[in-house]
């Protein structure tokens, strides 16, 4: 019989048997698997046997389903998919897979946050035919010829100032 093994947010990990053509998972008493999580809907998923095995469907959640990392609105479940109902983690698992050897793991297994991940990249060039999307245009530093002028007049007289109080003191001492 396949079951599902779901880590609480408080670490308590609890084992359903899904048994029967179709159980729903959710907060609310009349759901067949009952999980009060914060983060879990009233209605948050289904599972129903079918011919191809079992299927996992979203119930239209407000935190969403994932099986494997992946967003999921409906899947079918193989052994030792990992399942998170919002931030809540389980694992299923059937009884073919379990009699199955398992494979050594040489990494820890990775846990899926329900925030998107993104890698970091090799290099950060940007593109030959890169065109910004901002609907605001680039702000370009203007001249401004007055303001060199002013400038330009400014550094004169500060370098007349220097000139003249040198000869200014030359002159006395002689």
């Amino acid at each position: 019989m396949p079951k599902l093994t779901v880590t609480t947010a408080a670490g308590e990990r609890i084992d359903f048997d899904i048994a029967g053509s179709a159980l729903t998972l959710g907060r609310n008493a009349d759901n067949t698997i009952v999980l009060d999580e914060a983060s879990i809907s009233g209605q948050h998923a289904e599972f129903k046997e079918t011919s191809r095995g079992y299927v996992l469907t979203d119930l239209d959640s407000t935190n969403g389903t994932l099986v494997n990392g992946n967003p999921a609105r409906e899947t079918i479940l193989a052994h030792g998919d990992d399942v998170q109902f919002g931030t809540v983690l389980g694992v299923f698992a059937t009884e073919e897979g379990a009699a199955q050897p398992q494979p050594e793991e040489s990494e820890p297994v990775e846990v899926h946050s329900a925030e998107p991940v993104a890698a970091l990249g090799d290099s950060s060039e940007r593109p030959a035919d890169f065109s910004s999307i901002s609907p605001f245009p680039k702000k370009r530093k203007k001249k401004d010829p007055v303001g060199m002028i002013f400038l330009l007049i400014g550094v004169l007289a500060i370098i007349t100032a220097i000139t003249a109080a040198a000869l200014s003191a030359v002159m006395k001492a002689v």
